[in-house]
C-alpha cells in the first residue's frame, strides 16, 4: 500500500485531503510545516509528497530539494498550491517535481495525478 505525505498549512485542507486518500486505500501523514515535513520524509521514507509551496518554515521548494539531495529519486513529488507562477512551475519540474498542481483544484484530476505514480510503487486499484 502506497504512503502519501501532505504538507499543507491549512488545517482543514489538509485534513480533507488526508481522509480523501485514506478512502482511496493509501496511506497517510500529514503536517503543517515543510521543516517537520522534510523531517517525515527522512524518518517515514514515503512513497509520495503533496506539497504546498508557501508554508511556515521550508517551502515546498526545499520540500523537493531534501528529497532529490538525498539520492532518492523514486519518491514522486507532487505540488499544490495556490501560486499559479509559470516560472514557479518551471523551476519546480526543472528541480525535479513529478506533478504541479493549482488551487483550486479538481478532486478527480487530483486523484488521478496520484494513482498515476501510485502503480509504479506497489497501489493497488480497487475493484
Amino acid at each position: 500500500m502506497s504512503n502519501v505525505l501532505i504538507i499543507e498549512d491549512d488545517h482543514n485542507l489538509r485534513e480533507g485531503l488526508e481522509l480523501l486518500f485514506q478512502i482511496e486505500g493509501y496511506t497517510t501523514l500529514g503536517t503543517s510545516n515543510g521543516d517537520t515535513g522534510i523531517e517525515l520524509i527522512r524518518r517515514e521514507k514515503p512513497d509520495i509528497v503533496l506539497t504546498n509551496f508557501q508554508m511556515p518554515g521550508a517551502d515546498g521548494l526545499d520540500v523537493l530539494r531534501a528529497v532529490r539531495s538525498e539520492g532518492d529519486h523514486g519518491t514522486t513529488v507532487i505540488f499544490l498550491t495556490a501560486n499559479h507562477r509559470p516560472s514557479l512551475r518551471e523551476q519546480a519540474v526543472r528541480e525535479g517535481a513529478d506533478a504541479f498542481l493549482t488551487k483550486p483544484f479538481d478532486t478527480d484530476e487530483l486523484l488521478r495525478t496520484v494513482a498515476s505514480f501510485a502503480p509504479k510503487i506497489g497501489h493497488e486499484e480497487s475493484p
